[in-house]
């Protein structure tokens, strides 16, 4: 850069050929300065310029001074040739970081003094800019001495550059035009997240839209663009915004990673590291705040470790099939180098660059770009899914349709098999019996002879057998003595007439039927037990049967147990299964059938029903 026609003298020796003062694309001075160091931060300027310090000064051996985190204060001096026609140049200090940065030029015997810092307002500096930029003073005499004194907390990183008015004002121009174009394409992309989110509510995109908004945030705070345009007056939030924001973007990378890769299901064992990562983070958050020195020493090497670290999750989730982490770890392989070369710089690991302050940038855009792909890919996986489920739905209820059919035809037929069942049985049975009846009443009707008394007992006999007949089909119908005496009692009279109508021995375990349940929740489960014992004797060749049917205060356990053959493929669909089925679900109970019989072989009926299910039924 061009600050007039300069010449630098080296311990106070012979000066150097003059800076040529037309270039307008700027200098950088790092190479022709004298540099000294303050340990004990105590010079004035008066005695940085005494003669028994020329000694302390030597001639810069960085094109971008860089001496990572020290508390010292950095002495830089120059001598300025004057100016043609009067020209002011301008000196740009080109990182935004710095707490006290003061310059010195010597105004004959005196020294004016002109100073700033993000430990100061921005409102007070010389040139409002993001980063810091004095006005050389316009002289038309002799050289005059210009010192620089620069004091911060963090890394101490001095990049000068020297401009004529004209070169630094098209410099200015389009560097904030690039930093616009970066700052529109980083927060058009959280937009367009923003919207997605709002839209499947899905908190991966909210957790990318944090990343995008902080980091952001955090560029815009480093290159000193908030301090001078959101917070001009308030230099103390200044100082710690950069590091807070970058730490919530780190932490919210680190959940955006967790989600988007699926780190839960693809790798569990890395689940609590990253849960682990993202508060460390929100950790160095408040020690940036307590401690701004240590917090930000301990944060560059934090950060260097787990973007090192970070990405093998990823990568193992993609080799585990899981196809949206392949985006994530392009998207990641594009932050890592700027990430790592801004962490081993700041730590003065390697020498500050045109490439160690621009990667990250670079990275973040290229990443914003490839991400694009990834939400589209992500989208269209998405809308995969969403087809596959519905016409797994539509055909579950196409299934659930035909099976309902199916039970209806069931149902029908047995309840017209039942209806002949019934008629054969009071044809056949109680029909005969009054035919009967009714005959030998009409013989004795047509006799003049009064009737003898083993005659009327054999009537009555041949009643009383017709009588129970009845009531028996009657029982079987609708069993009359469950609503009046209650489940309890009918299932003690289901397992006696079990008894005495086959050779089985039954087993009857009751618990806690004292209280009655409600009316259907009562008829379902003996119904169930009706069946289950039915299906036992019928189809398995039981000898043994146990029924249990025990209640306690949050449900009821019905369970029929055989020793007979077990379940077989063909019989699981039947109508008196189905039945059973279609009652549990009535009661909002699950129904199991297993062969888990307390028998060494057979099967086991297993319903339990939750009772707050039935509350109020």
């Amino acid at each position: 850069m061009a600050l007039g026609a300069v010449t630098w003298t080296p311990c106070a020796s012979a000066a150097q050929p003059p800076i040529d003062p037309t270039q307008d694309d700027g200098m950088e001075l790092g190479l022709r300065v004298e540099h000294a160091i303050d340990e004990q931060r105590s010079w004035s300027i008066q005695e940085a310029a005494a003669p028994e310090h020329d000694a302390d000064f030597t001639r810069g051996n960085q094109a971008r001074p860089s001496y990572g985190h020290t508390a010292a204060a950095h002495w830089y001096r120059a001598r300025v040739a004057k100016s043609p026609n009067g020209e002011a140049h301008l000196l740009q200090i080109g990182f935004a970081e710095l707490d006290d940065v003061t310059l010195f030029v010597q105004q004959g015997s005196d020294w004016r003094s002109v100073a700033t810092g993000d430990s100061r307002p921005a409102v007070s500096r010389d040139v409002a800019y993001p980063s810091f930029v004095f006005r050389l003073p316009e002289t038309r005499v002799g050289p005059t001495w210009v010192y620089l004194r620069v004091v911060s907390q963090g890394s101490v990183q001095v990049p000068m550059r020297l401009w004529t008015a004209n070169g630094f004002r098209a410099h200015s121009q389009r560097a904030q035009l690039g930093f616009g174009a970066y700052y529109g394409l980083l927060l058009a992309l959280g937009l367009y997240n923003l919207f997605i989110f709002s839209v499947v509510r899905e908190r991966t995109y909210l957790f990318y839209v944090g990343y995008i908004a902080t980091w952001v945030l955090f560029m815009a705070s480093y290159e000193g663009h908030t301090a001078l345009y959101l917070w001009p007056a308030s230099p103390g939030w200044a100082q710690v915004a950069p590091g807070t924001f970058l730490c919530l973007s780190f932490a919210s990378t680190t959940e955006f990673m967790r989600r988007a890769a699926n780190i839960p299901h693809t790798v569990p064992w890395a689940d609590r590291l990253y849960r682990g990562v993202a508060l460390l983070y929100l950790g160095h958050m408040l020690l940036i705040w307590l401690d701004y020195d240590l917090g930000v020493r301990v944060l560059a090497v934090t950060g260097l470790v787990t973007f090192l670290a970070g990405p093998v999750p990823v990568f193992l989730a993609w080799r585990g099939g899981y196809r949206p982490a392949r985006f994530l770890a392009l998207w990641y392989l594009l932050l890592l180098p700027g990430g790592i070369l801004l962490g081993i710089a700041d730590l003065q690991w390697i020498p500050k660059s045109f490439v160690t302050e621009h990667a990250v940038k670079v990275g973040t855009a290229l990443e914003a770009l490839l991400f694009s792909f990834a939400l589209a890919d992500r989208i269209r996986l998405l809308r995969q899914r969403h087809s596959s489920a519905q016409q797994a739905l539509l055909a579950a209820e196409r299934e659930a349709h035909a099976a309902q059919r199916r039970f209806g035809v069931q149902l029908l037929a047995a309840q017209d098999t039942e209806r002949e069942r019934v008629a054969r049985e009071l044809h056949d049975g109680f029909g005969q019996t009054l035919s009967f009846l009714v005959g030998r009443l009409k013989k004795l009707a047509r006799s003049d002879a009064p009737a003898p008394e083993a005659k009327l007992e054999e009537l009555a006999n041949v009643s009383q057998g017709a009588a129970e007949e009845l009531r028996e089909i009657a029982h079987r119908l609708h069993p009359g003595q469950l609503r009046r005496l209650g489940l309890e009692s009918a299932l003690e009279a289901l397992v006696e007439s079990l008894r005495a109508s086959h050779d089985v021995n039954v087993t009857l375990e009751l618990g806690g039927l004292e209280d009655r349940l409600p009316p259907q929740a009562e008829l379902h489960l003996y119904r169930i037990t009706q069946e289950a014992v039915n299906n036992a004797l019928r189809h398995s060749g039981a000898k043994q049967l146990c029924v249990s049917v025990h209640r306690t205060r949050r449900e009821v356990l019905l369970s029929v147990e055989d020793d007979g053959r077990g379940f077989h493929e063909e019989s699981m669909g039947g109508l008196g299964l189905e039945s059973m089925r279609e009652r549990a679900r009535a009661l909002g109970g699950s129904l199991e059938l297993d062969g888990n019989s307390r028998f060494e072989r057979g099967a086991r009926v297993r319903l339990c029903v939750l009772l707050q299910s039935h509350d109020g039924a």
